[in-house]
């Protein structure tokens, strides 16, 4: 499984990091924690599955972080077959 942790960078460098993940495996992660990130991780796993047909599971929780809560979201896509 690949995995790949969204940050602070254009979507589009994201979107060709999954696209070459997902040549090497059928399933990939997308892994955010903040605010902004965690939208992003939304809209590069839309744009993944209007592309493609991918079976979604999706985690949302929170991790404490220099004495704050910041909220998570963990994306995960499998092929289907």
């Amino acid at each position: 499984m690949e995995i790949i942790r969204v940050g602070n960078k254009h979507i589009k460098n994201y979107i060709l990091a999954a696209v070459k993940a997902l040549y090497k495996s059928k399933e990939l992660k997308i892994v955010a924690r903040g605010r902004n990130n965690n939208g992003k991780a939304i809209d590069l796993a839309e744009i993944l599955r209007r592309q493609h047909k991918f079976d979604i599971d999706i985690k949302i929780g929170s991790e404490k972080f220099d004495d704050k809560f910041v909220s998570t979201i963990e994306i995960t896509l499998k092929a289907k077959e």
